[in-house]
Order: structure tokens, then sequence, then C-alpha cells
């Protein structure tokens, strides 16, 4: 009895054992609510640590866009200058090309395919060295047009000469059917001989 007397000896007109269970329920209550404040403050930081972590791969990422974007400007800017460099060649090797200055030259038995200097090239070696140079970004396009210039000419003047052999085998044939004097005074004006009608 002695100790069951002295639990239950009042305290303030309470019971000892129960205001120490009290304290004890509260202070394990308070314990519960820590942890939980605890746990939540640590899932509040693992949520900021990982939108700080969003927050770089999103800069990371701009970063490499960016990245991505001025290099995709510098390659446009080069493809632009390389661009006008060969327009400016093509320009060039098309006034060459056009004023008779280069032409394409077919392959021969003693000599290759290929560009040559016309009638009308630069005079000198240092303004031909100059136009060589001038045109050498674009020499592909300029071979490949001077071929096109060559062969159009090529077939023009086959044109002409077929044309032309179809008219002397024309006057050909009216010359057979001519009269003896007729004859005999067109050939005194193809030799220069003819003193003109009798």
């Amino acid at each position: 009895m002695g100790r069951t007397k002295a639990n239950e000896i009042l305290v303030g007109g309470e019971n000892w054992d129960q205001v120490i269970r009290d304290e004890i329920v509260q202070m394990a209550d308070l314990r519960r609510r820590e942890c939980g404040l605890v746990a939540e403050v640590q899932s509040l930081e693992q949520h900021r640590a990982q939108e700080a972590a969003a927050c770089i791969t999103a800069q990371s990422a701009r970063q490499v866009e960016e990245q991505k974007l001025e290099d995709a400007v510098t390659q446009v800017q080069l493809k632009v200058a390389e661009a006008e460099i060969i327009s400016e060649a093509v320009e060039a090797g098309l006034e060459l090309v056009a004023e008779g200055a280069l032409l394409w030259q077919e392959e021969a038995t003693d000599r290759k395919a290929g560009l040559v200097w016309g009638a009308a090239a630069p005079k000198t070696g240092d303004l031909r060295a100059e136009k060589r140079k001038q045109i050498h970004p674009a020499i592909g396009m300029i071979t490949r047009i001077a071929q096109l210039v060559a062969r159009t000419v090529k077939r023009a003047l086959a044109k002409e000469r077929q044309k032309l052999q179809d008219d002397t085998e024309y006057v050909r044939g009216l010359r057979e059917q001519w009269e003896p004097e007729a004859q005999a005074r067109l050939a005194q004006i193809s030799q220069g001989t003819d003193a003109g009608p009798s």
C-alpha cells in the first residue's frame, strides 16, 4: 500500500500519476508533431532542391539551345559569305565566257579537254592569274557553263554548215540544168574573169 498510496497522492487536487501520464502523452504528441514538421521541412527542402536542379537543368538546356542558335547563325553567315564569293566568281566567269576570253576546248590527240584562254583573254600573265584567282571559287560551275556554250555553238555551227551544204547542193543541181553559156559565165564569175554581159 505504500507505493500505491504514494502514487495516489494528490497534487493540487490531482493525481500525480495522471499528471505525469498526461505530460508524457503531450510530450509524445509534441514529439510526433515535431517529427511530422521535420519530415515536412525535409520534404520541402527536397522539393526545393528538386526545383533548383530543374532550374539548373532548364538553364543548361537554355544555354545549349542558345549556343545551337548562335552556331546556326554563324553557319548561316558563313554560307551567305560563301554564296556571295561564289556569286561574284560566277559573274566574273560568265563575263569571261561571254567575251570569248575563256573557252571550253574539247579533248584532242595533242591536248586534254578543259578551259583555255580565248582571243579576248587578258594579255599579261599577271592579269590572267588575277582572273583565275577571281573565278576559282566557282570554277566547276564556270566550266559547265563554258561546256554548254561550246556545245551550243558547235550545234549552231553544224546546223549552219548543213544549211550551206544543202544550199550548195541545190545550186549545183540548178547549175547542171543551165545552158552551156550560163555555165561558162558562172565559171568566169567564180574565177573573177567575167567582163560582164556580152
